[in-house]
């Protein structure tokens, strides 16, 4: 089976996507490679990528602790992400539950034996904090904190690039409908943080559905912050993996913006504050 298909999108930036159609990063230097999240954890990811894109060294920054990005964790000794996710990781791996339930309906991860799922991690993972700087060696990569989504997400900065990976930390449908997600106005406190960083990237790249999106997408979603903290957004029911959520701009069937525009917030009520 092929568990992987791999597109150089930039110098130094190749894309890497696994069978439930998420999307990983390859940023290359010059010394060594950092692997931007690290998928669902089925194959091998390290294995696709020694046999097919570098033999060198490669380490792992994850955005977030969510099934869909950090399951394969286990195969990289170096692999770093916010302490503020570790206690979220037992809930990601479990293989039962995204087996039996979180994969029950997926057309293609519904059929994967369980043998084939990547090793729980047994290591600590290494922890990563804001305004931390990786140096590849030709190119670096910058951490910017943006809790909400989870409470250690993470956005990449690519200076010499001017590329800018958001992870699941700003996007379309961007959810704080979980548990663990943070309310409202902690959330826009990490938008200001990323919004410093204004003018230092010309490209964002999304782990999800299109691969870029618009430069005002950080502004729809500050904007929809602001309304849901003032109670002036449209509280648009939406129905999200089973539940009843509010959406901050009415959506249609597709659930896309029926302004236009791209960003927007789905969360619940108890999350407004």
């Amino acid at each position: 089976m092929d568990w992987f298909k791999h597109e150089k999108i930039g110098d130094r930036i190749i894309s890497i996507t696994d069978l439930g159609n998420v999307r990983m990063f390859l940023i290359e230097g010059d010394e060594r490679c950092c692997l931007v999240d690290l998928g669902f954890g089925i194959g091998n990811i390290r294995k696709y990528i020694e046999e097919n894109i570098t033999q060198k060294p490669v380490f792992a920054l994850v955005t977030h602790c969510h099934i869909d990005h950090v399951n394969a964790c286990a195969l990289y000794d170096e692999c770093y992400l916010n302490e503020k996710d570790w206690n979220q990781y037992e809930r990601a791996y479990n293989v039962e539950r995204r087996k039996y339930d979180e994969f029950k309906n997926h057309p293609i991860l519904k059929d994967v034996p369980i043998e084939f799922y990547d090793p729980r991690r047994e290591k600590p993972f290494l922890n990563v904090v804001d305004g931390q700087v990786f140096d590849l060696g030709g190119v670096t990569l910058k951490v910017i904190e943006v809790p909400g989504h989870s409470p250690g997400s993470i956005v990449v900065l690519i200076p010499e690039l001017r590329t800018c990976i958001y992870g699941d930390a700003c996007g379309r449908r961007l959810g704080l409908a979980g548990d663990a997600a943070a309310p409202v106005s902690v959330y826009l406190k990490g938008l200001m943080n990323l919004k410093q960083y204004d003018g230092q990237y010309d490209r964002i790249l999304r782990n999800h559905n299109a691969l870029e999106c618009p430069l005002d997408m950080l502004d729809n979603v500050i904007e929809c912050c602001q309304q849901i903290l003032a109670g002036t957004d449209d509280k648009y029911p939406v129905l999200r993996g089973g539940k009843w959520v509010l959406a901050a701009k009415q959506v249609d069937e597709n659930q896309r913006r029926v302004d236009g525009k791209q960003g927007n917030i789905f969360y619940r009520e108890d999350k407004r504050c």
